[in-house]
Formats: structure tokens, C-alpha cells, sequence
């Protein structure tokens, strides 16, 4: 889970780095004007966000309910140590 949970927060970055730098690149050089000359290219980059960051959250909501889940299972079997009389 931790190798998946890293190779999804890996794609988010890096399409994030991407995007960032073509949004905040040179003065001279806007966004728009690339979308114009590129549209497939900005079409697959908006979906591949998109994808990117509803894996990361679902991810992390499997992580949270199966964390809960194990928690709940190991405080039903064992029950918390009792103190006894010398250790008290």
C-alpha cells in the first residue's frame, strides 16, 4: 500500500511540476498560446491532473478505512493489560 500510495503521490508531483512550469514560465510565452498550438497535448495534460489528484485522494480513503478496520479488529481481540495489585 505504501509503494502504490508513493507511486501515485510521485505522478501527482510530477504533473503538477509540469503544469506549473507552463503556466509560470518565461514572460514571453503564456498559456493560452500554447493551448492554441497544442490542443490534443493540453486536452491529456488537464485529464492526466485530474486522474492524478482523484487517485491520490482515493488512495488515501482506502489507506484511512483500512487502517480503521485493522484498529478495530486488533482492540476487539485483545483487551487492554491489567493492572495488578504489586505493579500498582
Amino acid at each position: 500500500m505504501k509503494l502504490t500510495l508513493g507511486l501515485v503521490a510521485s505522478a501527482t508531483g510530477s504533473i503538477g511540476f509540469v503544469v506549473y512550469n507552463l503556466q509560470m514560465g518565461k514572460d514571453n510565452f503564456s498559456w493560452s498560446e500554447f493551448c492554441n498550438v497544442y490542443n490534443t497535448f493540453c486536452n491529456h495534460l488537464g485529464f492526466s491532473v485530474g486522474v492524478s489528484i482523484f487517485a491520490t485522494i482515493l488512495l488515501i480513503f482506502l489507506l484511512w478505512t483500512s487502517l480503521f478496520s485493522f484498529y478495530r479488529r486488533i482492540s476487539k481481540k485483545s483487551p487492554p493489560p491489567q493492572l495488578t495489585q504489586a505493579e500498582a
